[in-house]
């Protein structure tokens, strides 16, 4: 019985044929995958980012949610202490690319604002 998958290392993608053969499974064929990309959504509004690196505690509001200039719209824990993350412009949340419980780099994007 021979089984196709499509593996992806290091950004590139290959598709690969198993069999089974003797009951261990053989690689017969890795081949280089043409795989659709699928059309990814820009966000286009004001970014609203990690002041520094830290854990998502909470996010306070959502996709839709109407926000005034100074709004606190996330919680990061940053070394044990919670910080509050504000809008810097008043607008609509477009988008949230974070969730509770993620770990942030400085200067990440946690949602956007149009």
């Amino acid at each position: 019985m021979k089984k196709e998958y499509i593996v992806t290392v290091n950004g590139k993608s290959y598709e690969v044929t198993v069999s089974e053969k003797s009951g261990s499974p053989v690689v017969e064929k890795v081949s280089e995958a043409v795989v659709k990309e699928e059309p990814t959504l820009q966000a286009t509004g004001t970014p609203v980012v990690a002041p520094m690196g830290g854990l998502v505690k909470d996010i306070l509001v959502k996709v839709g949610d109407k926000v005034e200039d100074g709004t606190v719209v996330a919680i990061v824990e940053v070394m044990k202490m919670d910080t509050e993350v504000t809008a810097e412009s008043a607008g609509v949340v477009e988008s949230i690319q974070v969730a509770k419980g993620d770990n942030l780099d400085s200067g990440a994007t946690i949602m956007t604002i149009k």
